[in-house]
């Protein structure tokens, strides 16, 4: 399995290390598993661009931002808000 597939289907399920996670820590959570492991930024400016591209690419991959909202504890979002996935 992909790494960027593995940390969708971790935090599909919303829970890591037996917390379950809101939207909000879940994408914290995937930005931080994307950052490269083996060149880490040297500096701040490095860091921000990397987190640039991660945001630059998630809206183009719908089915990671569903899985997001995809457990039951955080099935609300999509419940109240329909259209908006």
């Amino acid at each position: 399995m992909k790494a960027a597939a593995l940390v969708h289907h971790e935090h599909s399920r919303g829970d890591v290390d037996g917390r379950q996670l809101n939207p909000d820590e879940l994408v914290n959570a995937d930005l931080k598993h994307s950052l490269p492991k083996q060149h880490r930024a040297r500096d701040q400016a490095e860091l921000a661009a990397g987190t640039r591209r991660f945001f630059r690419r998630r809206p183009r991959q719908p089915h990671i931002v569903r899985g997001y909202f995809g457990g039951p504890h955080v099935r609300y979002v999509l419940d109240e808000n329909p259209m908006s996935f």
